[in-house]
């Protein structure tokens, strides 16, 4: 890769031998790190942006690289990788491959990594995963890979999440949710809905209008057995009708109490989704 960086056809089928090489072997990723293949992979980056192949690569294979590897977290942080990312989903707003693999690249480089969240908010990533999520309401793959990563953009970082709604995060979340009723990994986005709507009158009207209640009351019923779409679904209803009378009658219409009652029922042996039912 260092050799021949003027070729986007090594350097993307070098960042595809690399993701064979450390998707499943931990051992790999560690060797991989060491050799430097990490900053040849956001070399490659810059210098092909134009190359939706090699930034689909690449970002393919920053994902295993990051995802368990601390060391390479941080080297990917240092050698620019996460701003590459973003700039790869600008350049490349039409390609749903591009933005699946850009949204996994982000969620390895962020997951337990605050200094690479800090940058992942300077370069744009929120702004860039709400127009991904935007561009590819179809995609149920776009869909699952954006919302993982917004969830862990916006915890606990309150600048982030306005940041996400002034986006249109919210009406893409709920559109999402409608979109692929039927993908437990999408409606699991409620917890998305949580973070976005926690303690922000005006955000969880905002989720109101757009249809957030009646989407999370459908991902429910769609769900039954999934304990994870429960309790999310739980928990974003609870931070849904907090203080919102009107969110409330919505919830009312749509079946909720019913929901959370067959939750309970069916999932009687789960003290998380006894727990957070009781608090809807």
């Amino acid at each position: 890769m260092r050799a021949h960086k003027e070729s986007a056809g090594v350097q993307e089928k070098a960042c595809r031998a690399l993701l064979s090489l450390t998707l499943t072997d931990e051992g790999n990723r560690t060797r991989a790190g060491t050799a430097g293949a990490v900053e040849a992979v956001a070399a490659a980056m810059r210098a092909h942006e134009g190359s939706a192949g090699v930034q689909e690569a690449a970002c393919s294979a920053l994902r295993p690289l990051t995802l368990t590897d601390e060391g390479n977290r941080t080297r990917a942080g240092t050698a620019g990788a996460v701003e590459a990312v973003a700039a790869a989903m600008r350049a490349h707003e039409g390609s749903a491959g591009v933005q699946e693999a850009a949204c996994g690249a982000l969620r390895s480089l962020t997951h337990t990594d605050e200094g690479n969240g800090s940058r992942a908010g300077t370069a744009g990533a929120v702004e860039a995963v709400a127009a991904a999520m935007r561009a590819h309401e179809e995609s149920a793959g776009v869909q699952e890979a954006a919302l993982h990563v917004l969830r862990i953009l916006i915890f606990k970082d309150a600048e982030q999440k306005t940041r996400a709604v002034t986006a249109g995060a919210v009406e893409a979340v709920v559109v999402a949710m409608h979109t692929h009723v039927g993908s437990a990994g999408v409606q699991r986005a409620c917890w998305v809905l949580t973070h976005l709507t926690s303690a922000h009158a005006e955000y969880r009207t905002r989720a109101g209008n757009a249809g957030a209640v009646e989407a999370v009351v459908a991902a429910m019923r769609a769900h039954e057995e999934d304990t994870c779409v429960q309790r999310s679904a739980c928990s974003a209803l609870y931070q849904l009708t907090f203080k919102d009378a009107e969110n409330r009658t919505r919830a009312g219409t749509a079946g909720a109490v019913e929901a959370v009652a067959t939750a309970m029922r069916v999932h009687v042996g789960n003290a998380f989704v006894q727990e957070v039912a009781c608090s809807v």
